[in-house]
């Protein structure tokens, strides 16, 4: 008799927890029109009357006009400021589909987006690490990730300091794999301007072709604090 009322204890426990775990509000962390300004798939120009109604090359980064072009997120706060915030996902603006008005160029596949807040999550700018396939920028051509087709599998653990690392996977198929850690830090030296800042890309394994060999596939990451100090700057190891 004892046995049959903790059973029966432990499903009221269970239904109560399950109950209390319901859905919140979804919460897009890029903005409908990058930068203000976006030309929908009609031709028309859309835009908030403080901007030119045009788009710069680098527009199409900062948003997504069709605000579904992300999944699998993960997110963390600086640990130099809780206001400043850097999400990370599989970010699919770069690939095709009919009327689409993303970035130049096209992909087969998605790569790796971040998004950053400086408000708490309120407001978002929106970003692709670099050496995505459109990437010409100097940073991008230099990133050892320059040559990938895709990304994915985004994961993100903070350090003291302001330090983010966020891990993937980056792969051309039929091809090599590799697993990264890309270095953001929150650098706070420009009040109310872009903080969080890329610092580095580092190559942690190689996989063979995913047909031939081992594919590397979903990294999982964290980090911890330093050991033998009290200098709360200083990070520890990155695992």
């Amino acid at each position: 008799m004892k046995t049959h009322r903790l059973v029966l204890t432990c499903l009221v426990l269970l239904s109560v927890d399950t109950f209390g775990q319901q859905p919140g509000v979804n919460v897009n962390v890029l903005p409908s029109y990058p930068s203000g300004v976006f030309v929908d798939p009609r031709g028309s120009v859309v835009y908030d009357g403080a901007l030119p109604p045009s788009l710069s090359s680098t527009d199409p980064l900062r948003g997504d006009g069709y605000k579904q072009r992300q999944d699998e997120p993960d997110i963390a706060a600086s640990t130099y400021n809780p206001d400043h915030i850097l999400a990370v996902f599989n970010d699919y603006r770069t690939v095709a589909i009919p009327n689409d008005q993303g970035l130049p160029g096209s992909s087969a596949s998605a790569w790796v987006g971040l998004a950053r807040s400086y408000d708490r999550g309120r407001t978002w700018a929106g970003a692709l690490v670099p050496g995505f396939p459109q990437d010409t920028s100097t940073v991008g051509l230099n990133s050892p990730l320059h040559g990938m087709q895709a990304g994915s599998d985004p994961g993100i653990a903070t350090a003291p300091n302001g330090q983010f690392y966020i891990s993937g996977l980056y792969f051309t198929p039929s091809a090599n794999s590799k697993i990264a850690v890309v270095h953001y830090r929150d650098v706070p030296d420009t009040d109310g301007g872009d903080t969080i800042r890329y610092q580095s890309t580092a190559i942690v394994d190689t996989g063979s072709a995913s047909s031939s060999g081992n594919f590397n596939d979903k990294p999982a990451i964290t980090a911890d604090i330093a050991r033998g100090t009290t200098n709360p700057s200083v990070c520890g190891p990155v695992y």
